[in-house]
């Protein structure tokens, strides 16, 4: 493929960034050339992988880069070129924003960071320029996982923390970055952005102490006026001891959307943060010759708006169009529908965790539960002692119920073996989370990679369906797309 540079962007040790048009169409890219003569042999196939997981994985919030050309000391990736403004920039721009927005934006970044580490990809690199507000004001998240290789550099590995080289994590330096890294990176990013939009970003540049050990952090954040409500948040961010801070994603997700339902301008937020799988959708080519097809799938939809909600199962080989499909129902859906669309996916190179297709859709509704406490009452009131059941194999729910969710053990989730009891609890509560008021579609791509308490689940959820849809009981229709070898 060829491409025309524009300007280069930036010049790095390990990394070279450009702005480039591509062949005939003259599209902007953004071209990383990655020199893996600096990196350790691992690298290139640790690196593929993590790129072709999150291609795959199609995560909220994410814009995914693809490699382009291999060479034999470098790898040349590309990704579209994202018009808008870094985090810092658009606080700095929108000084009087409204706290609650703030949030949202806040809120969305720990979403596309939890949806990176379910798979078990840290992004790495979690700085303003890596955060960039969309004109339409979406936030997405750049070049995860592409940055470490550059850590892995055998000639740069750092050896003190600073804010300049390494976002000032302490635990840069002691083997735990990962994960940690990114939290702590996405809380100073947070910081510095309110220091931008109260204009105190002085403040933070003069008390900020050598070696990044951010102590005291009650005065500094007296100092630049940061909100009393956020303040709880950023230091289980920016704590030094790594003990203290969240340990994952999740959690300062849960912090923050709990802020977005009692706190800001006192406002709940409307609909499920965020409605769509993909923020910023890439273009696609319009559909050719499937308007069956398309239509089979507006059927699904449509009946859940009407009580018949049903099961539809796509089944074709590799690059067929069954993903484009999806996104053509989805975009229907969201232009022409009251339906809530959730969308996810299995992947082949996950964590081996039981319902992880199913994740981020748990995390969607519980979010929607937890702002909506009438909601949460009835789907209680609906399934009775079933919740118990729900909780104990579904962590992401069981915060909303009341409970406490499971601890992931090193390695995956490894829960007890389900009772007979449980795929059908789960079924039983996606089923009874959408009403009439609220009907949904459930879009789950690559199911042949999904998990065997998945199918299970999947199984009672199309038995239920099959029971009620006759009696107009059903508001939710699920749409699962495989390859023929699953074999099931």
């Amino acid at each position: 493929m060829r491409f025309d540079t524009v300007k280069i962007l930036r010049d790095s040790p390990g990394i070279t960034t450009t702005l480039v048009v591509s062949g005939e169409d003259r599209e902007r890219v953004v071209l990383r050339r990655l020199d893996l003569g600096r990196t350790w042999l691992w690298s290139r196939r640790w690196l593929e992988d993590e790129v072709e997981a999150i291609r795959r994985a199609r995560l909220s919030h994410v814009i995914a880069p693809t490699i382009v050309h291999h060479g034999p000391d470098h790898i040349d990736l590309v990704r579209p070129f994202i018009e808008g403004m870094d985090v810092r920039e658009w606080f700095a721009s929108h000084p009087t924003r409204s706290f609650a927005e703030q949030l949202r934006i806040m809120a969305t970044l720990f979403h596309a960071l939890a949806c990176l580490h379910r798979l078990g990809i840290a992004h790495g690199g979690v700085t303003p320029a890596n955060i960039v507000l969309t004109e339409n004001g979406e936030l997405v998240l750049l070049d995860a996982g592409v940055t470490r290789v550059q850590l892995a550099a055998t000639n740069d590995q750092p050896t003190t923390s600073s804010i300049g080289a390494d976002r000032g994590d302490p635990s840069r330096n002691n083997g735990t970055g990962g994960f940690s890294a990114d939290l702590f990176g996405a809380g100073l990013v947070l910081l510095e952005s309110v220091a931008q939009a109260n204009h105190t970003a002085s403040v933070l540049r003069r008390t900020q102490p050598a070696g990044g050990d951010l102590t005291d952090l009650s005065r500094q954040f007296g100092l630049m006026g940061v909100p009393d409500q956020l303040r709880p948040v950023l230091t289980k961010l920016l704590d030094p001891v790594v003990a203290q801070r969240y340990q994952t994603a999740e959690e300062a997700l849960g912090e923050l959307e709990a802020l977005m339902a009692t706190g800001g301008d006192g406002t709940p937020p409307k609909g499920l943060l965020p409605r769509s799988d993909r923020a910023v959708p890439a273009a696609e080519p319009p559909l050719v010759g499937r308007h069956t097809e398309l239509a089979a799938l507006i059927s699904c939809l449509d009946g859940a708006a009407s009580g018949t909600g049903s099961v539809l199962c796509m089944l074709g080989d590799s690059g067929v169009g069954k993903s484009r499909l999806l996104e053509a129902v989805s975009e229907h859906a969201a232009q022409h529908s009251k339906v809530t669309v959730l969308r996810a996916a299995a992947f082949d190179q996950a964590p081996a965790r039981p319902l992880g297709p199913f994740s981020s859709v748990f995390r969607d509704l519980a979010a929607h539960l937890r702002t909506h406490p009438s909601e949460l009452q009835r789907v209680r009131e609906e399934l009775g002692e079933l919740i118990v059941v729900v909780g104990d194999q579904v962590p992401e729910l069981a915060g909303a119920f009341g409970g406490q969710a499971p601890s992931p053990e090193p390695g995956g989730w490894l829960f007890d073996a389900p009772g007979p009891a449980g795929p059908a609890a789960i079924a039983r509560f996606l089923v009874t989370a959408f009403t009439p008021h609220r009907p949904g579609l459930i879009v789950l791509d690559d199911c042949q990679w999904a998990d065997d308490l998945t199918w299970q689940v999947l199984e009672k959820f199309t038995e239920l369906v099959v029971a009620r849809r006759q009696r107009g009981l059903v508001s939710v229709s699920l749409i699962i797309a495989c390859r023929p070898e699953v074999g099931r």
